[in-house]
């Protein structure tokens, strides 16, 4: 009687031993493990890259968000500050993510003003909430002048990305 109860007791204990392990296992791989890309510092985990039109008649703000997560967003909101009603997300890869995040900051150091608006206004924004760092490139999309295309050749840049990560 003895080995009877000795054999149900260790398997009893063998089965919840093996369910135990394949639980930690999916709950391991399962899990989505959010990686910053290398380019960014501890002082850059909060930066927002924020691209879209802007209806200066409907004050109306639609466009799409990229954190440090590497998740893009399409967005819309009453105005360009203030709450988004968010949509569909895509993840882009981390080389990707540093090399239009590179690009901007060039493009920001070269191109220090650019405010031209329009009805419709094109709009690049760099937020960095850390730092206080906040910079907006702003144009009217129906003209193409030149000191609005860099920013133009930007905003392709991010529309391919989105585009290439649907």
């Amino acid at each position: 009687m003895n080995s009877y109860r000795h054999f149900i007791f260790s398997t009893v204990f063998f089965i919840v031993k093996a369910v135990l392990i394949i639980a930690s296992i999916l709950v391991i791989t399962g899990c989505k493990t959010v990686q910053t890309p290398s380019c960014i510092s501890d002082k850059q985990k909060g930066l927002i890259i924020k691209w879209g039109d802007y209806d200066n008649e409907k004050r109306e703000f639609v466009g799409h968000i990229m954190k440090t997560d590497t998740e893009i967003f399409s967005v819309k909101s009453a105005g360009l500050l203030g709450n988004y009603d968010k949509e569909a997300s895509v993840s882009v890869a981390g080389d990707d993510y540093c090399k239009i995040l590179n690009n901007i900051r060039k493009e920001f150091l070269s191109t220090q003003t650019l405010n031209s608006p329009g009805d419709i206004s094109r709009i690049i924004e760099f937020n960095n909430p850390a730092t206080n760092v906040v910079l907006r490139a702003v144009w009217n999309p129906k003209f193409e002048t030149f000191g609005s295309k860099g920013f133009r050749k930007i905003y392709s840049q991010l529309q391919d990305i989105l585009q290439n990560n649907k």
